[in-house]
């Protein structure tokens, strides 16, 4: 898939580093660099229209909250759409939660390039998370002499928050019978974003949501399972 594809490259900090540093060894004009991260938009936009896909078969069934369809049963389970919703709604919320954490990685060390150009690594990881919160410089470079550097994670899950959004909202389309087997799992997730200082309100309103009409009136259930 072209969201997977442009996952691996996203999440792939040496890669990262590597293109930015070439950029700014080669002077690329600024207007000219390809962004960082490479495939940000592709990734988001793919991880849309699959969720789009998704939580219309699995919501049109008879048993969501859309009208069926002709051969929507059919169409549901052949494609397991429900499943799958689930388990891309896990990663999308999952990997927007992970920026929490970029605040307490490992120190940066700073290691030279063989062309003299510098940069911060991380020591531990090669997620999102393990960039910093602040650009990180690479060199100069472009017909300006300006700065190339790795965007920070602040900026790069906010380019997230419309995904998660509508990740939110897709996740309180699941029949009951779904929403509360996997309530326990999403319930962690679900907690972290209310600590993410990057969520926009958009996301922080989806969320107030999703607790009010699908969480809040599962929560015994959740407490008494979870005894």
């Amino acid at each position: 898939q072209v969201s997977q594809h442009a996952h691996r490259v996203n999440t792939d900090i040496a890669l990262r580093k590597q293109l930015a540093a070439q950029q700014a060894a080669d002077r690329v004009a600024e207007d000219r660099c390809l962004p960082d991260p490479p495939l940000l938009r592709q990734e988001s936009e793919a991880s849309h229209a699959y969720l789009s896909v998704l939580m219309h078969v699995a919501s049109s069934s008879g048993s969501g909250r859309m009208p069926a369809w002709p051969g929507a049963e059919q169409a549901r389970q052949a494609l397991r759409a429900s499943e799958r919703l689930v388990q891309l709604s896990y990663a999308v919320l999952e990997r927007f939660g992970l920026g929490v954490d970029a605040g307490s990685s490992s120190a940066q060390q700073q290691q030279p390039h063989s062309n003299g150009t510098s940069f911060n690594t991380r020591a531990t990881s090669l997620s999102p998370a393990a960039v910093s919160r602040s650009s990180l410089v690479m060199g100069k470079g472009g017909s300006a002499g300006s700065l190339v550097s790795i965007a920070a994670a602040s900026a790069e899950y906010t380019a997230f928050a419309p995904l998660v959004v509508a990740t939110l909202k897709a996740l309180s389309t699941l029949d009951a019978a779904t929403f509360q087997a996997e309530l326990a799992r999403f319930f962690p997730v679900l907690t972290k974003l209310m600590t993410c200082d990057y969520a926009t309100a958009d996301v922080q309103r989806a969320l107030s949501e999703l607790f009010l009409v699908r969480v809040g009136p599962l929560l015994p259930t959740l407490t008494q399972s979870q005894g």
